[in-house]
């Protein structure tokens, strides 16, 4: 026997059900099973393909663990699948077999469902069949972690929808083929290692810089900036960074890479820079601070900051600085009439 079909009966499977099973082919697992048990078809090598039912809602810990001659997953509901609780990485039988197949057709361009709102953990894993660009509905409020991990064949820009918080740690890890992202102001935290290996990006895309500002990053990975290097405002790329007055801190990691920047224009009311927040910003010549050299250093800079601190620094003065504004520091600034160009101070007009 080297093909097995679970009926209807059967409701679950229980854990290291098939375990080592290595005669084992091929699976079609019946339309009343709700749950696949940790390690149930753990190193079933034989293995090659596997066909799960839209009424499993949850897979264990390794429940394909070492089934490396997996090739084919098939499913005949996407939402589903999407909603599945996989225990770990090789919960997923897509780790090993790369090729999801709805209704016996391979999915090459993935098109989340609409009433989906949350793309559960691991859901898409290791899927390097995907290719062209992943499309997700503004239902999704959260990507889990690993959820598109090394899914490489994915390409062109990445919209996130304007309903997403949340995106988990390694979510998209290893897709190679995105070359650009576009995240909402509504996204208030990034996982570690979300944006691993997306060494083909070139461009962020954002609608709300004060958002950007107060993202929680993960780590400097988690900011897809580390290889994109350029952030765009509104289809601009941005140059001279202003940062908004209500912003308060600057995040770890929130300008990390940005080798685009010429100069930053900071606000009186930053009270703190985070972690590496302009780390490797190589291109930063100029920091135009809106206040005082004492207030300036009140602000908490933290570690690995040097092309901020070792930017020249401008102290802001509304009018021609007195002699002893010159004697703290050199070098001052101010608006133009419009309001938004920046004029530099000299001596010669005190």
């Amino acid at each position: 026997m080297k093909t097995v079909t679970l009926g209807e009966d059967v409701k679950t499977i229980p854990d290291d059900a098939f375990r080592s099973c290595d005669w084992l082919e091929s699976v079609t697992i019946g339309s009343g099973v709700t749950s696949i048990g940790s390690n149930a078809f753990e190193d079933c090598t034989g293995l090659t393909g596997v066909t799960i039912p839209d009424s499993v809602t949850s897979i264990g810990q390794s429940a394909f663990y070492n089934c490396s001659g997996l090739t084919e997953v098939h499913i005949t509901d996407l939402a589903a699948w999407c909603r599945i609780d996989f225990g770990n990485n090789s919960a997923n039988p897509l780790f090993y077999a790369h090729h999801l197949y709805l209704d016996g057709n391979e999915i090459k361009n993935l098109v989340i469902p609409s009433e989906i709102t949350e793309i559960k953990g691991y859901a898409f894993r290791g899927c390097s069949g995907l290719t062209g660009e992943l499309k997700i509905p503004d239902s999704v409020t959260s990507i889990g972690e690993w959820a598109f991990y090394y899914c490489s064949g994915l390409t062109g820009e990445l919209k996130i929808p304007d309903s997403v918080t949340s995106i988990g740690d390694y979510a998209f890890s290893g897709c190679s083929g995105l070359t650009n992202i576009a995240i909402p102001d509504s996204v208030t935290s990034i996982g570690e290692w979300a944006f691993l290996g997306c060494t083909g990006l070139t461009e962020i895309r954002i609608a709300d810089l004060a958002a950007w500002c107060r993202i929680n990053f993960g780590n400097s990975y988690a900011n897809p900036l580390e290889y994109a290097h350029h952030l765009y405002l509104d289809g601009n790329e941005i140059k001279d960074l202003v940062i908004p007055n209500e912003v308060t801190e600057i995040k770890d990691y929130a300008f990390y890479g940005c080798d685009g920047l010429t100069s930053v224009t900071i606000g009186s009311g930053v009270t703190s820079i985070g972690y590496e927040a302009f780390y490797n910003c190589s291109g930063l010549e100029a920091v135009y601070y809106k206040g005082t050299p004492t207030e300036w250093k009140r602000i908490q800079i933290d570690s690995d900051n040097s092309y901020l601190i070792g930017a020249t620094l401008y102290y802001y003065s509304a009018q021609t600085p007195s002699a002893w504004r010159w004697a703290e520091s050199p070098n001052w600034w101010h608006y133009e009439a419009d309001g938004e160009t920046i004029v530099l101070w000299t001596k010669e007009q005190a």
